[in-house]
Order: structure tokens, then C-alpha cells, then sequence
């Protein structure tokens, strides 16, 4: 009667030794993955980041823009735009602007020019404004 019953209703599971090796064989093979994928996983947020930061700088070089476009167009003063700029009475607010009077192809002595860095995180963007 116990050889028919198992034929009918054949045992199912694992056994306690099958679970204790997979598990073992999951756990390594979760440690090699963590190795080679870990700075990855952790990092994975960094281009995410830098790409909202850049453009948070794209839209303040935007509004500056504008106000330069403004400018060339005769509805703005140089001096306006300098204050919009970040700099006023020749002093430029470190953290955006700054008057050049450098040597090279942008620079001309008889105008002015404004080159104004916005800078998030390890991202800098530089724009030149030349007085017309």
C-alpha cells in the first residue's frame, strides 16, 4: 500500500541541501555583481544631477542674453545691462561677471567686454558680452 501511495503522490520540494546551495551560488555571484556594478549603482543619479544643474546655468546665461539682445537693440544701456549682468559701478560680483581687458581676438581696447561664468558644481559656463 506505501509503494502505491508514492507512485499516485510523488514527493515534491527540495531538499534542505538543493536550498543551501543555491542560496550560497546567489549570495556569490550578488557579491561579483556588487564588485564590478557598485560605483555604477551609487553614481547613477550623477548625470541626472548634472544635467538639471546645467540647465539652471543655461537659463541664467539665458536671462542675460536677452538683456544683451535688449541692449543691442537700443532699448537697454551698456550700463544696464552691466547692473542685470551682475556688475555694477565697475564691480563685478565674483560669483558671475567680470570685466576682461585681456590681450586676444575677443578683446578690444576701445570697448568694454564682459565675461560672465555661472558656475554649478564642477560645471562652468562662459559667455562673452562686447560693448557695441
Amino acid at each position: 500500500m506505501k509503494k502505491l501511495i508514492k507512485t499516485i503522490y510523488p514527493e515534491k520540494g527540495f531538499t534542505l541541501l538543493e536550498i543551501i546551495v543555491t542560496v550560497t551560488i546567489a549570495a556569490i555571484m550578488a557579491s561579483i555583481l556588487m564588485s564590478f556594478m557598485g560605483a555604477s549603482i551609487v553614481k547613477s543619479a550623477d548625470p541626472i544631477n548634472e544635467t538639471r544643474n546645467l540647465g539652471a546655468s543655461i537659463q541664467t546665461i539665458e536671462t542675460r542674453t536677452a538683456a544683451y539682445e535688449e541692449y543691442l537693440n537700443g532699448k537697454r544701456t551698456w550700463t544696464s545691462f552691466k547692473s542685470i549682468a551682475g556688475c555694477v559701478d565697475n564691480e563685478c560680483n565674483a560669483d558671475c561677471c567680470e570685466l576682461t581687458s585681456e590681450d586676444g581676438d575677443l578683446y578690444n581696447s576701445k570697448f568694454e567686454t564682459l565675461r560672465i561664468t555661472v558656475t554649478s558644481n564642477n560645471q562652468k559656463l562662459n559667455v562673452y558680452f562686447t560693448q557695441h
